[in-house]
């Protein structure tokens, strides 16, 4: 995240675009990069949390490295990806409700760097 900011940073200094606002541009697009990259983890079956009897548990393969070991075959997990999907998508509709019709504000207004490193930082603790 460090290096992508500063590479951010270089490339708004050389095009006379201000950080804040290329943040504000940017900010609701990696909510939900991060949003659909969770998905990657529901075909590697690789992000899932503890056993669960709710109905959308998700059944992970008795086969798969990540299984926990002493867990019975029809275990059933909490789909964690799911959860974090679903919490970057309400980021990115709450970033763009917050700045909807607001033309007139200064670039880096919205406050949408701190927004984002703490939306994506808070979905993804257990």
């Amino acid at each position: 995240m460090v290096l992508g900011i500063l590479g951010a940073w270089i490339g708004c200094r050389r095009s006379g675009v201000k950080l804040t606002a290329f943040v504000d541009a940017a900010a609701p697009g990696l909510l939900l990069a991060q949003a659909v990259g969770r998905w990657g983890n529901y075909f590697n079956q690789e992000l899932f949390g503890g056993p669960t009897t709710l109905p959308w548990g998700l059944q992970i393969d008795a086969d798969n490295p990540n299984f926990p070991a002493g867990m019975p075959v029809d275990t059933l997990f909490h789909p964690t990806f799911l959860y974090e999907s679903l919490w970057n998508i309400a980021g990115v509709l709450i970033l763009l409700a917050w700045t909807a019709g607001s033309t007139s504000a200064a670039p880096g207004s919205s406050g949408s760097t701190p927004c984002i490193t703490r939306w994506a930082g808070s979905g993804s603790k257990q």
